[in-house]
């Protein structure tokens, strides 16, 4: 595993202290934005109130409206209160995602690697500074992977029940969360060890695919999702989400140069990871060692293109921060 356990954690808790850190500067300087508006209008009603709006919604965001309202009840409604569940859900993910990469990477060190990347990505601080779901469906999405992860390598049932809770979770806070679902299922079962818990994953995959359809379906339905600002997908869309997924500007921030010389160097480490790992597939096979970059590929690149495909078949969903997941 590379580097030793303490010094490992060291860093870990370093870079957790970082996440907090960045995620607490200058928190409630800024006044509520029109969609933190609209989550101080749902999460400061009263509980039976705000359970009526979000079922007229399927659910939508439920999870993340409750903790809200729960703050709210305790502390007030200040932005600094309200923004507060997404910055202790930024620096939460900082250590899952250490957790997640030393299995797949079977490497200490480049866990501590990716809990450092993670906790000081532009867009993933930004988001994690705002009363919305974003950062908190993050941490769903990361501790469903890893959840998975363990299932798979490990042959753990009890994983695998915890993964598919949270993931119906994560798709109860934002429905954009079943399209990594189903990057994850792909190299699930595509891989040999995988394939050995097909019959208890097929059915909690059925039963996840089951209740999700619910907020899923209402919010196709519902008329207020009908007008969307989102533009089909395009040119400056594609720059856009490339660039957030590359960590390089997020929503609010313009790219620059620098950013665009950052994104360049990142796609040639994605362009050499992806050669990588078709080379190690076509030498030794869907191999347990080719498992983690398989998983890492496809929750990088599949949620994007289901979310084109959706765009242009439906509706627009082609949004970088609703593709937070992926990053």
């Amino acid at each position: 595993m590379g580097m030793p356990t303490v010094a490992a954690w060291s860093c870990v808790g370093l870079a957790t202290a970082f996440s907090l850190a960045l995620g607490l500067y200058h928190l409630s300087t800024r006044s509520l934005w029109l969609d933190e508006g609209y989550t101080w209008s749902i999460a400061s009603l009263s509980t039976s109130s705000l359970m009526r709006s979000v079922h007229d919604q399927g659910g939508h965001l439920v999870f993340y409206y409750l903790v809200v309202h729960a703050m709210i009840s305790l502390f007030g409604d200040s932005p600094f209160v309200m923004r507060l569940p997404s910055v202790l859900a930024g620096a939460a993910s900082v250590p899952l995602v250490f957790l997640a990469t030393c299995r797949l990477a079977t490497d200490r060190l480049a866990g501590v690697f990716a809990a450092f990347l993670f906790a000081l990505s532009m867009p993933l601080v930004f988001w994690q500074q705002n009363a919305r779901d974003y950062a908190v469906v993050v941490l769903l999405a990361v501790a469903s992977t890893l959840l998975l992860v363990i299932a798979v390598q490990a042959l753990s049932h009890a994983a695998l029940f915890g993964w598919a809770a949270v993931t119906a979770i994560a798709c109860y806070t934002h429905t954009e969360a079943v399209l990594l679902a189903v990057a994850q299922l792909i190299p699930v079962l595509l891989w040999p060890r995988g394939r050995t818990l097909w019959r208890p994953l097929a059915l909690l995959a059925g039963a996840v695919a089951i209740g999700s359809g619910v907020p899923l379906l209402s919010a196709l339905g519902n008329p207020a999702q009908q007008t969307s600002f989102l533009l089909p997908p395009n040119g400056a869309l594609v720059r856009e989400v490339v660039t957030f997924l590359a960590s390089g500007a997020g929503t609010a921030a313009p790219v620059t140069s620098v950013d665009y010389a950052l994104l360049g160097l990142t796609a040639l480490v994605w362009a050499v990871a992806f050669a990588t790992f078709v080379a190690d597939l076509a030498r030794r096979g869907m191999t347990d060692e080719s498992f983690g970059p398989a998983i890492v590929l496809s929750c990088l690149l599949l949620p994007p293109v289901l979310a084109w495909v959706i765009s242009v078949v439906d509706r627009p969903v082609f949004l970088d921060r609703y593709l937070i997941v992926s990053l």
